[in-house]
């Protein structure tokens, strides 16, 4: 409980300390009865350790909310790079004071990797070769000739990545290039700013409060962020049934997408991927029904997990039950909320053609489409009962109860019309079927041993 209340508190300070500087007033979707802010989803993104990719056009403030992060939450203790076509990796170990050094001298200056937080300004103006580079970083680590760095403080486990960039096919910029799609897959927040509207009484708090990016508090959270980091995911286990299995519902549905009534099956296209073209599908009609996306983005539930726990504690203070204060369908919601926030920039999935010819190129309709669709087929009981079979199956599978776990699955194949069930079951088979050969091989290395022995 004490931990809970400790991640709460740390989460309502991170919101209110961005939300004192960083003015909107427009909530980015509902939760339960909480209206979910810009603010809020940042500060899941920075206890949860989600990188985070914002976007927005000139002026509404995706690197404010970077800085703010680095000096009101991080106490201005943060590697900051800022992207540009030139940028090489020689550049960038200078930038990180590393270049030509001994090993004696880089195991010195390699406590400048010491930090919580790494800010890359403008990703996007950055050629594909160059965004590679960052690659290492997003996964939380640098390597130089051959040795891994890892960064962060040593001791409290904790390293973000927080890039910004201006939307790569908006007109109005020259010198912006795609997202290396490998880098996109690493981020597990991507944030349109401008999806978002300011209502009017945003923009006259902005003018009162005369912002200057200069005199942005400094403010020191790090000790709570990290212990708190620490704790998530013993606090969010109780979610982490329900994410495994949304996130293998929705991947398996994605790659057997139904749009405008014909199903394809992209396993059994030959080599779709390389024949799509961002902006357009040279296959023709077949090819731009969609395309799956990438396991990363899906798996990516920490986010969820994160609001979700924040949507609980409110419940709590509330008086609701510790055990009963996020609902199935909370769950849910949450989970196809930060999807679609990510999907939305998934070139690979995008069908281009079909948003052209069905929502006059509008991503956000076409998008909105997807998720009402998923939401009718995942009915919030049956997840609820997934789940908890969930947990019991592991445990059956553990005791080598096979006969219980059989049992489950058989009842999943019964209510027949459910299609997270019918998924569940297959995972849960699945997962028998590992047991089973795990203890095959160990039987066959303990005789092999005792082979090579006589």
């Amino acid at each position: 409980m004490k931990g809970h209340i400790d991640y709460v508190l740390t989460f309502m300070e991170i919101s209110e300390a961005i939300s004192r500087v960083y003015k909107h007033s427009t909530p980015m979707f509902k939760l339960g009865d909480e209206d979910v802010m810009i603010a809020d989803v940042l500060a899941a993104a920075v206890l949860s350790q989600t990188n985070t990719y914002l976007l927005g056009t000139k002026g509404e403030g995706k690197t404010l909310l970077a800085e703010i992060v680095q000096k009101s939450i991080m106490n201005d203790d943060a590697l900051y790079l800022r992207g540009d076509r030139e940028l090489d990796l020689k550049g960038l170990m200078i930038e990180l004071n590393l270049d030509g050094k001994t090993e004696d001298e880089i195991y010195q200056v390699s406590k400048n990797l010491e930090r919580p937080l790494f800010i890359i300004d403008e990703l996007n103006r950055c050629i594909g070769l160059v965004q590679n580079q960052f690659l290492n970083i997003a996964d939380g680590y640098i390597e130089i000739r051959g040795k891994k760095y890892y960064l962060g403080e040593s001791g409290n486990e904790y390293s973000l990545m927080i890039a910004t960039g201006n939307p790569p096919r908006n007109g109005d910029y020259t010198g912006v290039f795609d997202e290396d799609v490998a880098l996109l897959d690493r981020m597990g927040l991507i944030l349109n700013v401008d999806d978002y509207e300011m209502q009017e009484v945003d923009t006259a708090d902005v003018k009162a409060a005369r912002i200057n990016k200069k005199k942005i508090p400094l403010g020191d959270m790090r000790k709570e962020v990290f212990a708190v980091s620490r704790s998530l995911g013993e606090l969010s286990k109780v979610y982490g049934h329900y994410m495994e299995i949304l996130s293998a519902y929705v991947y398996s549905r994605f790659l057997k997408m139904k749009v405008a009534g014909k199903e394809l099956n992209k396993r059994q296209v030959e080599d779709w991927r390389s024949l799509i073209v961002p902006g357009s599908h040279a296959a023709g009609d077949v090819i731009s029904q969609g395309s799956d996306i990438s396991q990363r983005m899906v798996q990516e539930g920490t986010l969820s997990e994160a609001l979700l726990l924040y949507l609980a504690g409110v419940k709590m203070a509330q008086g609701a039950d510790a055990e009963t204060a996020v609902t199935s369908q909370n769950l849910i919601d949450c989970y196809l909320e930060t999807l679609m926030l990510n999907v939305r920039y998934d070139r690979r999935f995008l069908p281009f053609d079909y948003i052209r010819e069905n929502h006059d190129g509008d991503i956000s309709e076409f998008l909105k489409k997807v998720k009402t669709s998923l939401k009718g087929e995942i009915d919030a009981k049956t997840l609820e009962e997934c789940a908890g079979m969930g947990i019991n199956v592991k445990d059956a599978i553990s005791n080598g109860d096979v006969g219980k776990v059989q049992g489950y699955i058989g009842y999943l194949n019964s209510l027949g019309s459910q299609p997270i069930a019918l998924m569940s079951g297959r995972m849960f088979g699945q997962r028998l079927r590992n047991k089973f050969r795990k203890e095959r091989r160990a039987e066959v290395k303990k005789k092999l041993v005792g082979l090579r022995r006589a």
